[in-house]
């Protein structure tokens, strides 16, 4: 009876030390690893609640201050047979043009010099939306429609291309597969997920404060999927476009099929000014925006119909080292030459980490951290609870004969990645990149927040960035630059709330490394290995015990 005892604790103390081990085991990977849901089909949670940051326009894009607030629940928009309507707008279905595919009708329901309609936390998932050509003679007489979507989520939204103003449309905190047409308003929106190009401007388009990455979710092939692309329309010139502070990650990346197939998704380019069909094109402008990605990271130039293509502006704009080739194509027919000295002189490369959103949960100070070199970087946040350093890790290289199974998934580049930087009774934290600086007083400062009692993130300027004198003329692969000179000088902070001090945010010369390491954080193994060693000296100590040798391999067979 004794033995019989002896044995039932050693079990019981066995099956204790595995369980601790596993946990162990559970506790050093989530530690270690600073990766978020990068698709963000379904939200990120902290303390029980989908997290989500209002972008008040001066903080870089990301996927927590974009898009529908997950808070809100969202009413489904179910589709029948004929008209329907949604909170005053009149829909027709369509199915002769395929599943999902519904029509805005422009009919004489719409009546005045001025008609306003709003929709609001609508789920148009599975629908595509088709704005097509106007009935004839709408807005002869006046009429104008104005609607704007809050707060709703689409698969697709295709506007019309011609050129009448008489139905415009707005759309703030949504989110898409894809966007396309003329007189249309897009703010704080996340566009992510689709297998063609993510966004098609013709004229008078404005987009602001938006995040548009991983599309190219389906094999690409030869497919030119594009970020946003600029092609024009055979009876009308390309006119008024304009991206502001709106962020691309478009990197090529692997798709897996299944358990041994793997596809990739190619972006040919995150800003894509190439037109093809209309006659002329002038007045677009890209400014305090952010691309990563595709082969070159943007085309600017006027092909085939296209007789010229002017007035392109850029403005404080910068770029990754996601490319395959480089950073501007080199070729641009048909523009002028203002406008390819405004793309060279405003397409200046990353040189430290940035950070997007800011928040404080039961957890800690968390920060979205982002990394676009291909160098590892160190991260040093001082807070008035202590100093915490985080490494981050590098860019993957991108080249353009990788073998499928070499190129990265989506999810293992270092974007967005959720990083705790401070204690949460913190009321105050400065953030640096030290990696090629240790001296605080002259360390590049990525960014500050001061809390007070409120879970509010703080407003970041936009970045400033030195210019890189390397242009590539030949897609034979990356282009290191020669080394960023002549920073500019940080813009005005914008004004906060009351309860929360002003927040900088630089991106400034610190050089580039072409240090390679591994492209996903891997949690530390150190802890399981000794978890393991203990394990097996426990179990050998118990084989040496006589009396019990016999029943003790038994029950060991029988738990395991």
């Amino acid at each position: 009876m004794k033995i019989k005892t002896k044995h039932i604790k050693l079990v019981a103390f066995r099956a204790v030390l595995v369980l601790v081990c596993v946990s162990l085991v559970a506790c050093a990977v989530r530690n270690n690893s600073y990766a978020t849901d990068n698709d963000n089909y379904d939200p990120v949670f902290e303390d029980g609640k989908p997290i989500y940051i209002k972008n008040d326009g001066s903080m870089i894009p990301d996927i927590y201050n974009t898009g529908y607030d997950p808070n809100i629940e969202l009413e489904p928009v179910v589709t029948g047979n004929g008209d329907f309507y949604v909170d005053g707008l009149k829909f027709r279905d369509r199915p002769d043009m395929g599943v999902g595919q519904v029509v805005l009708d422009t009919a004489d329901v719409y009546t005045g010099e001025e008609t306003v309609i709003e929709v609001r936390n609508k789920d148009f998932t599975g629908i595509t939306i088709n704005q097509m050509n106007y009935h004839a003679g709408f807005g002869d007489n006046g009429e104008k429609v104005i609607v704007k979507f809050y707060n709703c989520k689409f698969t697709n939204f295709a506007g019309a291309r011609v050129s009448n103003p008489a139905m415009e449309f707005e759309f703030y905190d949504c989110e898409f597969e894809g966007i396309s047409g003329s007189y249309i308003t897009v703010e704080r929106a996340k566009i992510h997920g689709s297998s063609g190009d993510a966004i098609n401007p013709f004229r008078f388009f404005t987009m602001k404060d938006s995040y548009i990455y991983h599309v190219g979710t389906k094999d690409s092939g030869d497919t030119h999927i594009d970020g946003f692309q600029v092609y024009g329309n055979a009876n009308y010139d390309v006119d008024q476009i304009l991206f502001s502070n709106v962020r691309f990650e478009l990197p090529k990346h692997r798709i897996k099929v299944n358990e041994t197939e793997y596809a990739i998704g190619l972006v040919n380019a995150p800003v894509m000014i190439q037109i093809e069909f209309s006659a002329n094109a002038s007045n677009i402008t890209v400014e305090n925006s952010h691309y990563n990605g595709g082969g070159y990271s943007s085309y600017i130039h006027c092909v085939k119909d296209c007789q010229s293509l002017t007035n392109v502006t850029f403005k404080n704009n910068t770029v990754g080292y996601g490319h395959m080739f480089g950073k501007i194509y080199p070729n641009h027919e048909n523009t002028d030459a203002a406008s390819i000295a405004s793309v060279e002189a405003n397409s200046n490369y990353v040189t430290s980490l940035y950070v997007g959103s800011a928040w404080k949960s039961s957890t800690g100070v968390h920060m979205s951290v982002t990394n676009e070199l291909r160098s590892e970087r160190t991260m040093q946040c001082v807070s008035d609870k202590g100093t915490i350093n985080r490494t981050i890790v590098a860019h993957p290289t991108i080249t353009q004969h990788m073998a499928a199974e070499d190129v990265p998934e989506y999810e293992d580049f270092p974007y967005d990645l959720d990083v705790i930087v401070a204690d949460a009774t913190a009321t105050s934290v400065d953030c640096y990149d030290i990696t090629d600086d240790t001296n605080l007083q002259t360390a590049p400062k990525i960014r500050s927040v001061r809390f007070a009692g409120s879970e509010n993130p703080t407003t970041p300027t936009e970045p400033t960035t030195s210019t890189d004198p390397t242009t590539p003329t030949e897609p034979t692969g990356p282009t290191e630059p020669a080394g960023p000179t002549n920073p500019t000088e940080p813009t005005t902070p914008a004004e906060t709330p009351a309860e929360v001090s002003n927040d900088t945010m630089t991106i400034p010369n610190t050089g580039y490394n072409t240090k390679e390491v591994t492209p996903k954080a891997k949690a530390d193994n150190t802890t399981i290995y000794i978890a393991i060693a203990v394990d097996i000296v426990l179990f050998a100590f118990s084989l040496a015990v006589p009396t019990i040798k016999k029943k003790l391999r038994c029950s060991i067979l029988g738990v395991f």
